[in-house]
């Protein structure tokens, strides 16, 4: 399956989904705020895409060949970091206009790149910047459920940055099945 601005569908993300993923950011002073009774639990869902949006959600950030950084990065005044996630694509089913059930068919390797705005209102500022701010893997695998012993749980999270032609490590290798909340 491949992902395209003609795709019908909302990006959404998930933040504080992995142990220590928001200090590791700098953005747990974020959700200060937010009371979980479980301190494991994510902190928050957010969109970056929504298509139809009059402003900066509506613009399609995902792309299989290049992440392009914002002007502000460009010149310095911003920072962009690399976020190595699982994207999970699913299809939603409907009862009249509620969502009544959700059915996960395919995932892939997401680079959830964000700037660094520590006076952002909403993470969504945070998260899409425009045309291949976002990088997503070519072709997602077919995902046939999503719950123990499931085609996902075999993969893992890795990351390597490209600099002056040499590869580098960044971020810490993990199991997917290591999020906080997974299944």
């Amino acid at each position: 399956m491949q992902v395209t601005a003609e795709s019908k569908f909302i990006g959404l993300g998930v933040a504080g989904n992995f142990a220590g993923h928001l200090e590791q950011a700098g953005e747990a002073s974020d959700f200060v705020a937010v009371v979980v009774r479980d301190t494991s639990a994510p902190k928050a869902l957010f969109p970056f895409y929504v298509p139809g949006h009059p402003g900066q959600l509506g613009v399609f950030p995902l792309s299989g060949n290049a992440i392009f950084l914002p002007e502000a990065a460009v010149s310095g005044d911003e920072k962009v970091q690399i976020e190595p996630e699982v994207a999970l694509w699913c299809e939603l089913e409907y009862a009249g206009e509620q969502v009544v059930a959700i059915h996960p068919r395919a995932f892939g390797a997401y680079n959830d790149c964000s700037i660094r705005r520590p006076n952002a209102k909403k993470i969504s500022e945070k998260k899409n910047w425009g045309e291949e701010s976002k990088g997503l893997a070519p072709a997602l695998l077919p995902l046939s459920h999503f719950a123990a012993g499931c085609e996902l749980d075999d993969y893992r999270i890795a990351c390597y940055l490209e600099r002056d032609g040499e590869l580098h490590p960044y971020g810490v290798d993990s199991a997917a099945v290591d999020y906080s909340y997974f299944h």
